[in-house]
C-alpha cells in the first residue's frame, strides 16, 4: 500500500472508500504538523491545528480537481487554518500569544540534518526571531527543498513577493547568526 499515489487514494475515498483517507492522514501528518508547528510555535496549538486540517481537507476533497498534487493542496489548508488559529490567538490575548512563543519546544524528529547541536541552537535562535510567515518560507524553501511555484500555490502570493521574502528573511537570519557568534567570541576571551 505504501506505493499507492495521493491521486489513487483521493479519488479512492471520493468514490466511497472512506477509510483509505487514514491513508492519506498517515502519510502526510508529520509534514502538516510541522507547518502548524512552524506558524503556531506551541505543540498543542500544532497538534489541535493538524487535527483540524485533516478534518477541513476530507470535508473539501470533493472540491479538489488535481490540478496540483495532493501535497501541496493539503499544505495550503495546513497554511490557511494555521494562520487563521495565529489570528484567533493573537486576538484572544496577547499574553496567551507570548507565553506560547517562551514556551520550550520540541522539535519534530528529522527536522533539520545539521552535524552539530550549537548549529541547531543558533538557527533555532534566529528562526524564532522571524515571522510565522517568514519562517514558513523558509521552512519550505530550504527544508521542504520546494520550488517559488509550489510555494506561491500554498500561500496563494506572487513568487516574485515569496523571492523577496525569502531573500530579507535569510538576510535577518545572517544577521542574527552574527550577533550570536559575536557575543559567544567575547564571552570566550
Amino acid at each position: 500500500m505504501e506505493k499507492l499515489e495521493d491521486a489513487y487514494i483521493v479519488e479512492k475515498v471520493k468514490s466511497g472508500d472512506r477509510q483509505l483517507f487514514a491513508y492519506l492522514v498517515n502519510r502526510h501528518k508529520q509534514m502538516v504538523y510541522r507547518l502548524c508547528f512552524r506558524i503556531l510555535g506551541s505543540n498543542e496549538e500544532a497538534e489541535e491545528c493538524a487535527q483540524d486540517v485533516f478534518v477541513k481537507a476530507y470535508r473539501s476533497l470533493g472540491k479538489f480537481k488535481g490540478d496540483s498534487q495532493f501535497s501541496t493542496w493539503l499544505y495550503r489548508i495546513a497554511y490557511n487554518t494555521s494562520l487563521t488559529r495565529l489570528d484567533k490567538i493573537k486576538r484572544k490575548s496577547f499574553e496567551a500569544l507570548e507565553t506560547n512563543q517562551m514556551a520550550e519546544s520540541v522539535e519534530p524528529e528529522g527536522y533539520m540534518n545539521l552535524c552539530h547541536e550549537e548549529q541547531k541552537q543558533y538557527l533555532n535562535k534566529a528562526l524564532s526571531l522571524l515571522a510565522p510567515e517568514e519562517k514558513v518560507l523558509m521552512e519550505l524553501y530550504y527544508f521542504k527543498e520546494m520550488s517559488l511555484k509550489e510555494i506561491s500555490e500554498i500561500t496563494g502570493k506572487p513568487e516574485n513577493n515569496i523571492k523577496v521574502k525569502i531573500h530579507r528573511s535569510r538576510a535577518k537570519l545572517k544577521a542574527s547568526m552574527l550577533q550570536s557568534l559575536k557575543h559567544e567570541i567575547k564571552s570566550l576571551l
